[in-house]
């Protein structure tokens, strides 16, 4: 076995086979840099596309914090809208339902609810 590996052909063999196993792993290498770096550049343009996204979106009206405070945008749309007054019309028209019912001592269900004006259509309310 010794005489095999010190035989010259057999060392040029060994070289050649060493030679194309470190030519072929920094082939690789240089893919994985090449790879590396289009993938780098892709995010580049994809976070560029998100900024320009999150810059075209609306103001949002309602504070981040509180589903019942509005922003400087909510409030001057509930202003326009009107949204007070259909409020305050909303809750006195309930206030009386929900009292009606208690008294009677029935039960108050989404289908008794129906002759509620709310504004909205029958179709567009949660049961």
């Amino acid at each position: 076995m010794s005489e095999i590996l010190m035989h010259p052909a057999s060392i040029v063999v060994l070289a050649l086979a060493v030679a194309t196993a470190a030519g072929r792993l920094l082939m690789w290498i240089g893919g994985v840099n090449e790879h590396k770096s289009e993938v780098s550049e892709f995010m580049r343009e994809i976070r560029a596309d998100i900024k320009k996204i999150f810059q075209r979106l609306p103001s949002k009206t309602l504070d981040r914090g509180s589903p019942v405070r509005l922003t400087a945008l909510g409030d001057e749309v509930a202003k326009q809208i009107g949204a007070r007054k259909w409020a305050v019309n909303q809750a006195g028209a309930l206030r009386e339902r929900v009292r009606a019912g208690l008294r009677i001592g029935s039960r108050i269900s989404p289908s008794s609810m129906s002759g509620t004006n709310t504004g909205l259509p029958d179709s567009s309310r949660h049961s």
